[in-house]
């Protein structure tokens, strides 16, 4: 075990030589984002117009629809800057415009979705859509691999943005209107499953309401989901490009050290998990 984690999750973010670091940054944008910035760009735009067409369908004119045709357009513009100003090509400008992207839209839209996506949990195919959509989960993941950034960037618009919507989002997404007390055998269903997934505890365990259910579930989903495992992917593919930049320098990461790292998130989650209900114990 000691040789598989001789590699520690998300480190190595930057080499100690700034200008092999500035080396690196502008050879990695240049090869791996500049091939994913345009068709992403595509899918964003094709995904922005099906959103705002379905929320214009549920809510009409109103602020809701004026809020996702504004981030539509906003959007747009963004975009249209990246061409005319020819980022694909110029990694430090690059960095800057995937910044305010992340942070002039994808980081409210998350916030909003609690607003936009609203349902009644009522069937396993409502639970998915209400913990992929209504929580923010897919606003805060997609723009990892959307709008790929360099893992130190990614990290500090990340984890505060998850930060918040763990504390936003339950309250928002648990509504009476979308966990009504009819939701309770799918919203329990999956507390049931969760926490025996982090402590081993199948039978006579004491159950929280649905309310506060959903909002265990909401939360762990919300970190994990919209957090660790897109932010790990992100860290292991630029990790592997720093192990070939260094000449073989720093080990390579394996998959059995992967796997240690797995082992490893397990374990953190289920201590969260442990911490987060005992809290409300």
């Amino acid at each position: 075990m000691g040789e598989a984690l001789a590699i520690r999750p998300f480190s190595c973010l930057w080499f100690e030589d700034v200008e092999a670091e500035g080396h690196f940054c502008k050879q990695y944008t240049a090869r791996r984002f500049r091939s994913l910035d345009r068709p992403f760009q595509r899918i964003d735009l094709v995904i922005g117009l099906a959103f705002v067409a379905g929320v214009l369908r549920v809510h009409g004119a109103s602020w809701s629809g004026g809020w996702a045709l504004f981030f539509l357009a906003l959007n747009a513009a963004v975009d249209w800057l990246w061409y005319i100003w020819k980022v694909d090509s110029r990694p430090e400008l690059r960095a800057r415009m995937a910044l305010m992207k992340r942070m002039a839209v994808n980081v409210p839209v998350a916030l909003l979705s609690t607003l936009w996506f609203k349902g009644t949990v009522a069937s396993p195919r409502s639970l998915v859509r209400f913990m992929i959509l209504t929580t923010g989960v897919l606003g805060l993941a997609f723009p990892t691999f959307a709008i790929p950034m360099m893992t130190a960037n990614h990290l500090m618009i990340q984890v505060p943005t998850v930060a918040f919507m763990a504390l936003y989002a339950p309250q928002r997404a648990c509504s009476e209107a979308s966990v009504p007390p009819s939701s309770a055998p799918y919203i329990v269903a999956a507390w049931r499953w969760l926490n025996a997934m982090c402590t081993g505890a199948l039978k006579n365990v004491p159950t929280p309401g649905v309310r506060q259910s959903c909002r265990d579930v909401v939360v762990m989903s919300t970190v994990v989901l919209g957090l660790c495992l897109p932010s790990y992917v992100l860290w292991a593919s630029e990790y592997r490009a720093r192990v070939a930049f260094s000449g073989g320098v720093l080990p390579q990461l394996t998959w059995w050290m992967v796997l240690a790292h797995g082992l490893l998130f397990v374990t953190a989650v289920s201590w969260l998990w442990a911490v987060h209900i005992g809290a409300w114990q």
